[in-house]
């Protein structure tokens, strides 16, 4: 129900509801605090990405979400924006071993 909820809101472009149901559903099955250092090879494969928050590793999202500088439904990296919106079919592709992620728009 939890993942439903979210897959909903993430279609469209309420931020604060979207970032509300991905913590509840992290809550109710979180992921291991350490997963990037223990074992990222779990990340390792092809992601369509549904939504996407561009904000800054450690920065405070529900401070981006209120501010206004985080933005849903995109992919910002070093200033290449990629539509993540309803409709588009963005893959991020994760390989730990080479440590390397990557953005696919189709």
């Amino acid at each position: 129900a939890l993942e439903t909820r979210l897959l909903a809101l993430a279609a469209g472009s309420n931020l604060p509801a979207t970032v509300s149901a991905f913590r509840a559903l992290e809550e109710a099955a979180p992921p291991p605090a350490d997963l990037l250092r223990s074992s990222p090879e779990r990340l390792d494969g092809r992601w369509s990405l549904v939504a996407t928050v561009a904000a800054t590793v450690g920065e405070d999202l529900a401070e981006s979400v209120d501010s206004g500088t985080a933005r849903a439904s995109v992919v910002n990296a070093s200033g290449v924006v990629v539509d993540a919106s309803e409709g588009t079919l963005p893959v991020q592709e994760v390989d730990a071993k080479r440590r390397r992620i990557g953005n696919e728009v189709v």
